[in-house]
């Protein structure tokens, strides 16, 4: 701010008499214009002012209106104007009144500041007020021109501009041709019925941006300065760079948009030009400008306000509803045929609400120099920025909405831009190129300063904006976008090859139409862009938390607690981890046991295997499937002397299928747990529905009911932690879950998690190995009629084989003699191998099964065994009959993968936290079921070990996934190795198996 002027060829300093009665305020005032400039006297009475005034010839009086004498400010300012008639009068008051502003006119004053004020705009009246005093004063024919209302609009304009700045920057930003087009998009599908989406994304984004406009203001360090300092330099050039990346992925957006801006406004230019003439003047404009804040602050808020008033006009000359406009700002989520179309919600809210932009903002408010005294300004300008850019997208929606919905579909801004054309002229066309060119050349520039002034704060070498190494690695952004835009450009504007001339032509043709399509340069880009922003947002997340939420960050001014909570859901809803289901399919096969099992009193020799691939989408819009599988044995779980077998299996596909079309139907969005106990219910008004329409004669089992929702709940689990890049094992804690424990088993489990009670997987597992009541247990047993595919037949020769010093006994429960005879023989056995083979230990675990009625059988059975452990297995089906078990004397529960890894992770949570002993069980589970069940037991403290059934009942169903896990298939020394379980979701490797579905 300059306070020097012109005046008949010399140069001359300003000088400004103050008056008030409080001399510490006079003193303060005086202090600010000095450090400005300004020559300053001051006085504390109207007589003293007077006499100072005739001596000094102030050009400027800055008065406060009530003085303790008997005169004012008014009164000081009328006697010196007839003696100094170039005098300018400041009138400071705290009593505002309209007769004071009429008498003020009527005195000629210059302006009536009311306190408290900002100081610039006590810095800014004041300079005003010194160039009217050097045009001539309140008397001059000047003055009566600067007097009129433009005059007035317009140092109005100028006070407000001095208060705005860094937020107008980064509105800039966020909208950007991503964001056009989306709101387009999603205008064309919704109609209005998303404006709140919008306007809550807005509010989010500027929430965000007074945050780390706060920490701009108050912290001393950069952003990630303060996280050097408080995770290291590495961390921080880890977020640096990942930060960084996503910018410079993205940049080819925004050269795309401005081609297709300019080739809407300039068709006959090649569209080669303009990546390389943008790209070369932002480079230029970088470089030639020793500050660059000030020029960019003023670009950018040109562009902003250019284009909302160029989607302004496209919508007035859509002549939208304002009713539906209205009604589209209460939430709701749109219903019909077509769902939800996740993706654009997601990538809506994603392209509005930027972390990394809203860290630019401490950078740009330290560029500008705001300090504390500028908390006022520094609010307003957030304030009018995030007002501006949401309105932005919300007239871009409801535009969409007005001139596409429901009939037209647009997926691009050029589709956008050619239903205006056809529907209201070129004009239309041309004004919506305005605003898009705007869109993407303000982020075209901003982008690839965030990008560079971020990583070049990652590394160590200062958050400034003006500093080379900023410029260097901006450019380098910028080059990134132009080569990227130009190799799309080329690929997508090359013609498609021609074949030579052949006599057959239609083999030709057959065959250009069996060729897969080439690989879209596009679309591997904007992959790699969504890879960076996996790995940013997270780490964006941290530093979040660090900056916003440390008090020394922030000079002791801590953050209120409601503020804390809007940082949390804000943050929440970056990280969007929750997921809903696109669709959920299942997949049968008969599988034939190698040799007989026998549950209760009846044999089973096959069996349907289920598999279940679930489709998910989180709330970025990113999709993944996963797997789950499981066998579908109606004579474990629906043991019936009233439902024929073939009734119960048929009637549990029946139930899979159906709960899979029920899942697809629903919208409901969250974590895998919290979707099954909120879905629990349904599962089994579903399971009535069925069971009436196939008019069973008993009630289904709650067992048999839940073994049909197994496999697409743990598919639901692989499909979660898939989506979010995750071990789905990382992703039970608070991080990713909404609810804690305590949501289904009461206060006690307030804060808890169920990742509080899991334990680091050991790479290697005892398995138990199951010994049926009609197995061989020695090779003498062994008959030519048993399998030979390599594989034992007799216990002693499993043994042998894999060193199993697990052993899992199946006995009748109902012939307490043979049961006790059974259990000595195989436990003689194993102790006869063991001693041959040099293992030391063996656990033993004992299986009465369901045709065990009476508590007295195993009391006695027990007692011969001199055992106490007592574990509830198939009437433990939910957390009811576990506290039931404990009532009546259970010591432990069987836990198994089928029947729903939802609720056993509930159950153990509960269990682990009251000393219950529990067991992880299979079920003979073959394929991908035995890894489930597998890693379940490894991350749980079971009583030891896991069961390990499916490798001797069903060897050749697993063969597609013994070639990824190998040791799981086959014992070494009786354990799993679990060491091949790796990557996101459940750890299948899915792809990696390669198993034929359907």
């Amino acid at each position: 701010m300059s306070c020097e002027f012109v005046r008949q060829g010399e140069s001359e300093v300003v000088r400004v008499l103050v008056v008030d009665d409080e001399k510490q305020y006079c003193d303060n005032l005086s202090l600010c214009l000095t450090t400005e400039g300004y020559e300053v006297v001051t006085a504390t009475t109207s007589d003293e002012a007077i006499n100072l005034g005739k001596s000094f010839c102030p050009d400027v009086l800055v008065a406060d209106w009530m003085l303790r004498s008997d005169e004012d400010g008014l009164d000081v300012s009328r006697t010196l104007l007839s003696q100094l008639p170039k005098l300018e009068t400041v009138l400071i008051t705290g009593y505002p009144s309209g007769e004071l502003h009429s008498d003020a006119r009527e005195s000629k004053v210059f302006e009536v500041l009311e306190k408290p004020f900002e100081l610039n705009d006590f810095l800014s009246v004041v300079e005003y007020a010194a160039r009217s005093a050097d045009e001539g004063g309140p008397n001059s024919e000047a003055s009566s021109v600067r007097k009129t209302h433009w005059e007035m609009l317009h140092r109005m304009l100028g006070r407000l501009l001095q208060r705005i700045g860094p937020a107008f920057i980064v509105g800039a930003c966020i909208i950007g041709p991503g964001s056009v087009t989306l709101m387009s998009k999603t205008g064309s599908l919704y109609g209005y019925s998303m404006l709140w989406l919008a306007v809550l994304s807005g509010t989010f984004m500027a929430g965000f941006i007074a945050l780390f406009m706060r920490f701009g203001i108050y912290g001393e360090e950069t952003v990630l300065g303060i996280t050097a300092q408080r995770l290291t330099r590495p961390f921080a050039m880890l977020c640096g760079v990942a930060l960084s990346s996503t910018n410079a992925a993205f940049q080819f957006g925004n050269n795309l948009g401005v081609t297709a801006a300019m080739n809407t406004l300039l068709p006959d230019v090649s569209q080669y030009l303009w990546p390389v003439l943008f790209t070369l003047a932002a480079i230029v404009f970088m470089f030639s400008l020793k500050q660059i804040y000030r020029t960019i602050e003023v670009m950018m808020t040109m562009f902003l306000v250019l284009m909302f008033l160029a989607f302004l006009v496209n919508l007035i000359m859509a002549r939208p509803n304002i009713g539906q406009m209205l009604a589209g700002l209460v939430p709701t989520l749109p219903s019909g045929e077509g769902g939800i179309e996740w993706v654009t919600l997601g990538g809506l809210v994603a392209t509005t609400f930027i972390l990394v932009a809203a860290f630019f903002q401490t950078y740009l408010v330290k560029a500008k120099g705001w300090t504390e005294a500028d908390m006022g300004s520094a609010t307003l300008d957030t304030v009018l920025a995030s007002i501006i850019y949401t309105l932005i997208g919300c007239v871009i929606m409801a535009t969409a909405a007005t001139v596409l919905y429901p009939h037209i579909i647009v997926t691009s801004a050029d589709e956008m831009a050619s239903q205006l054309e056809g529907l209201f002229g070129p004009s239309a066309k041309f004004i919506f190129a305005v605003g898009f060119g705007a869109a993407a050349f303000s982020s075209f520039i901003t982008n690839s300063l965030i990008g560079g002034v971020v990583l070049n704060d990652g590394l160590g070498l200062g958050g400034q904006l003006d500093s080379t190494p900023t410029k260097i690695l901006a450019a380098a952004i910028l080059l990134l976008g132009m080569f990227t835009s130009l190799a799309i450009i080329h690929q997508e504007n090359a013609p498609l090859p021609v074949a030579a001339q052949s006599e057959n032509e239609s083999q030709v043709a057959e065959d250009a139409a069996a060729a897969p399509p080439p690989s879209s340069l596009k679309v591997n880009a904007i992959a790699i862009g969504q890879a960076t922003t996996l790995l940013a947002v997270p780490l964006g997340v941290i530093v979040t938390l660090i900056v916003v939420f440390d008090p020394q960050s922030n000079r002791n001014h801590r953050l209120p607690l409601p503020a804390k909570g809007f940082v949390i859901v804000g943050l929440v809803l970056l990280l969007g981890t929750d997921v809903r289901v696109v669709e959920a399919k299942a997949f049968f096969s008969r599988e034939h046991a190698r040799t007989p099992m026998k549950f209760g009193g009846v044999v089973m020799d096959a069996t349907w295997y289920c598999h279940v691939g679930v489709t998910v989408e989180n709330r970025r819009g990113e999709r993944a499937t996963g797997w789950g599988a499981t066998l579908l044995a109606d004579l474990w779980a629906w043991p019936s002397s009233l439902t024929p077998h073939d009734t119960c299996e048929a009637w549990m596909c029946d139930l899979v299928s159906k709960w899979c079309e029920f899942v697809t139907s629903t919208n409901e969005v969250g974590h895998p747990v919290d979707l099954y106990w909120q879905w629990e219910p349904e599962l089994f008004r579903v399971a009535d529905e069925l069971a009436q329409k196939s008019q069973l004669t008993e009630p289904v089992p709650r067992l048999a009911v839940l073994m049909c929702a197994a496999p697409l709940d743990a598919a639901l689990h692989d499909a979660f932690g898939r989506a979010a890049k995750v071990d789905v094992y990382e992703a039970y804690g608070r991080e990713h879950m909404q609810y804690d424990l305590s949501r289904w088993l009461g206060p006690r489990f307030n804060d808890r998690h169920i990742a509080d009670y899991l334990r680091q997987p050991p790479e290697r597992i005892d398995a138990f190995h199951l010994v049926g009541g009609l197995d061989k247990l020695t090779a003498a047993e062994v008959t030519a009629d048993d399998p030979q595919d390599g594989l034992p037949n007799s216990l002693d020769a499993w043994i042998r084989r894999e060193g199993i010093h697990c052993l899992k006994v199946k006995l009748r429960g109902t012939d307490l003699p043979w049961d006790i005879q059974r259990l000595l023989d195989v436990s003689r056995i194993a102790r006869e191998e063991h001693r041959k083979l040099g293992i030391k230990q063996l656990w033993l675990t004992l299986d009465t099964n369901e045709m065990c009625e009476w508590p007295e059988y195993a009391e006695e059975l027990l007692l011969r065994v001199r055992e106490q452990a007592v574990i509830i297995d198939e009437a433990m089906a939910s957390l009811e009959d576990l506290e039931l078990a404990m009532e009546l004397g259970y010591s432990g529960v069987a836990l198994k993968a089928c029947k729903c890894q939802s609720a056993e992770l509930v159950i153990a949570a509960r269990a682990i936290e009251d000393g219950i002993p529990f067991s992880i069980q299979d079920l003979a589970c073959p394929g991908i079921a035995l890894l489930q069940s597998a890693r379940l037991g490894a991350q749980l403290p079971t009583i030891h070990g896991v069961e390990s059934n499916g490798r001797q009942f069903y060897p050749r169903t697993s063969d597609p996934e013994r070639q990824v896990h190998p040791g799981m298939y086959h014992l070494s020394d009786g354990q799993l190795d679990l060491s091949t379980i790796s990557g996101p979701g459940l750890g299948y490797r899915w792809e990696e198996i390669g198993r034929s579905i359907g």
